[in-house]
């Protein structure tokens, strides 16, 4: 490992649940992580199933040209997830000012699922919402102190530090056993995202990531992302009536998905991309026949060329496309191509 990759990892959190963290039910196990994983598992479905198709999500593409260029000997995709496989709808009017009131309502419905809103004073999601903000904005900047560029967070220990403050207030949780746990942290930290963002597959998702998967290439996942964003995609890409299928081990190879919450970095740190790339190249597939498809200019093209692979920008809705062309590196990029519908991903391959 080089220097620098030594400084990208400082700080990053690869740590897993400690054995005394087990979800619920609490019980001891010889495999404590298997017991956690599959506990959230059954309680995003009861939280999240009725969440995730409420509100339709109106798809607008950009106002960009497709440009299908063909991509010859393709060997491996590689995926960003919102924005690209997800669209996350922020309520039924896409403005700053509706995503501002929809944040403050989903601190709102949290502090009043978990029984803290007396704990907050008279504005409970105003309070709630700073607190979890400082909390956040307090591990960036001690990552950032040590050279960490572009530094994420692990948000289930962000709300457990919200959850110390308000016990050391007098606060104790409603359910068994009582006190502040990590469990509790991963439970209010899934709810808050649930309530908050609104979450539908684009058009073409699944039958895309199965066709190329037909096509005997390899497929992996880099991306911004929390614990709760593995679970919410095996859910929408689970076929209505079969939910004992895993379609995250079906269709992509678990050595290939890179979540910035494991790695402790974001994109655009490069991280990521360069753990995939050699990964890659220790199967004889070379960058040159690596495709990374994203929705942001910056975030993904940029580091995804860096390393060699083939660049996909994705265009198919307005809102999650991210050209940035106040930065200087996203001003004159050309990405290999340009798709306005996932499904001509299969037209670029072929």
């Amino acid at each position: 490992m080089t220097c620098r990759d030594s400084l990208r990892y400082t700080y990053a959190s690869t740590r897993r649940v400690p054995r005394s963290y087990c979800f619920f039910p609490f019980r001891k196990s010889k495999d404590c992580s298997l017991v956690m994983r599959e506990s959230i598992e059954k309680y995003a479905e009861r939280q999240a199933r009725r969440r995730f198709r409420r509100k339709k999500y109106t798809v607008a593409p950009a106002r960009v040209r497709a440009r299908l260029s063909r991509i010859e000997n393709a060997k491996a995709v590689l995926w960003d997830v919102y924005g690209t496989l997800l669209a996350v709808a922020f309520g039924d009017i896409e403005s700053s000012l509706a995503r501002k009131e929809t944040m403050r309502d989903a601190f709102r419905l949290t502090a009043r699922e978990f029984g803290i809103e007396s704990f907050l004073g008279a504005d409970p999601a105003d309070a709630l919402r700073e607190m979890y903000i400082q909390e956040i904005e307090k591990t960036h900047r001690r990552k950032r102190s040590h050279g960490v560029f572009s530094p994420e967070v692990r948000i289930e220990e962000t709300w457990l530090r919200v959850l110390r403050k308000l016990e050391s207030r007098g606060y104790r949780p409603i359910s068994a056993p009582g006190e502040v746990t990590l469990d509790l942290a991963y439970r209010i930290a899934y709810f808050f995202d649930d309530v908050y963002h609104a979450k539908v597959l684009y058009a073409g998702a699944r039958y895309t990531l199965a066709g190329i998967r037909k096509l005997g290439l390899k497929q992996g996942i880099i991306s911004n992302a929390q614990f709760y964003t593995p679970i919410a995609l095996r859910l929408l890409l689970q076929k209505p009536g079969n939910r004992r299928t895993n379609p995250l081990k079906e269709l992509f190879d678990e050595r290939l998905i890179f979540f910035s919450y494991d790695l402790g970095v974001s994109k655009p740190n490069p991280l990521a991309f360069e753990l995939a790339r050699d990964r890659l190249k220790r199967t004889r597939i070379e960058p040159a026949s690596v495709l990374y498809v994203g929705n942001d200019m910056c975030n993904d093209m940029v580091p995804a060329r860096a390393v060699g692979f083939k660049c996909v920008l994705f265009a198919g809705d307005r809102e999650s496309l991210t050209l940035r062309q106040n930065r200087p590196e996203c001003v004159d990029f050309e990405p290999d191509a340009v798709i306005k519908a996932l499904p001509d991903l299969l037209k670029v391959i072929q």
